[in-house]
């Protein structure tokens, strides 16, 4: 008999362990707080338990650190994050940038030019944040030597100018919103480097190996919660605001200073082209500045980090 049960229990299907997503407050995460909240990954068959933190570091710290299978993070970081072993594909486009992402500054600076010899937060030095300020930087005439960086957490660079630690930083909405409603300037936003900050859905290479199925049906629930976002605006930003406990205007805020990916944005995004929007060009365009800086020693492999046969089947 005991044998008898032995048998039946190994023959009695296995429950799979859930998707673990990693992300933070960000109005651009509204997919994946959709889909669960509407039970689209339920409908699809696949399990996924959402890992939510309030910082974007501390989210990204905890797919590092292996404790989630995926993380909702910027393109630019998935690169270096290949860069130090950590093998990550790309499987979904979450957003773009335009006016959310901002670099921030005391109400007497009106120019980035003005910035040489003060100190400006940063998410991470070589991170995605440290990238864009850099560029912005540049086009404006300061040279890195020029001006100093601090790492100073997105959602605590209010705070850090208001104490007087910073003179400048980057941030996004909802602390874009917050610092001018305190007179705080706002001196460049993303939507000038078009391509630079994307946000995607990355997964570790062994989860994409071992359980496509699951993830194509992630996917397939991320486009339907884009669909819902599109057409029921005012109750999507109701439901994310109340899981990010963060107001409906902030999350207002940020929709609006970004443009949330569809299918024909994530068509694009995963083909080959000469559009900044193409990850494939701004990946390049991305690692062509680490490279130039020593942070990369030659341009990742990007048909390998890029992959987006989830996409064409769900077209």
């Amino acid at each position: 008999l005991s044998f008898l049960l032995l048998y039946l229990i190994s023959c009695a299907p296995q429950k799979t362990a859930p998707l673990r997503i990693a992300f933070d407050v960000w109005a651009g995460n509204a997919p994946i707080v959709i889909a669960q909240e509407k039970g689209y990954f339920k409908a699809n068959g696949v399990d996924v338990e959402l890992l939510f933190r309030r910082d974007y570091g501390d989210s990204d710290k905890l797919y590092l650190r292996g404790e989630a299978d995926a993380s909702a993070e910027v393109y630019a970081d998935t690169l270096m994050h290949d860069q130090d072993g950590i093998s990550s594909v790309v499987v979904y486009v979450l957003d773009d940038s335009t006016s959310a992402d901002s670099i921030i500054a005391l109400p007497n600076y009106s120019s980035l030019s003005q910035l040489k010899g003060k100190l400006i937060g940063v998410g991470g030095i070589n991170s995605f944040s440290h990238l864009f300020v850099l560029n912005a930087l540049e086009l404006a005439g300061v040279r890195e030597s020029q001006a100093r960086f601090l790492p100073v957490a997105a959602m605590d660079i209010l705070s850090a100018l208001e104490n007087g630690t910073i003179q400048a930083g980057h941030t996004w909405e909802p602390i874009t919103s917050q610092a001018q409603a305190k007179g705080y300037r706002v001196l460049a936003e993303a939507v000038d480097y078009p391509g630079l900050i994307t946000d995607v859905v990355v997964f570790h290479k062994a989860v994409v190996e071992s359980r496509p199925r699951d993830i194509q049906a992630l996917v397939k629930s991320l486009v339907q919660a884009g669909n819902y976002i599109k057409n029921n605006r005012d109750s999507s930003i109701v439901m994310v605001a109340s899981f990010m406990n963060i107001t409906p205007d902030e999350v207002a805020k940020g929709f609006e200073g970004m443009r949330m990916a569809d299918l024909d944005r994530n068509k694009e995004a995963f083909s080959p082209g000469g559009s900044l929007f193409s990850l494939y060009s701004s990946g390049k365009m991305i690692s062509g500045f680490f490279v130039s800086r020593g942070q990369m020693m030659a341009y990742p492999d990007f048909t390998r980090i890029v992959d987006g046969r989830f996409i064409k089947k769900v077209v």
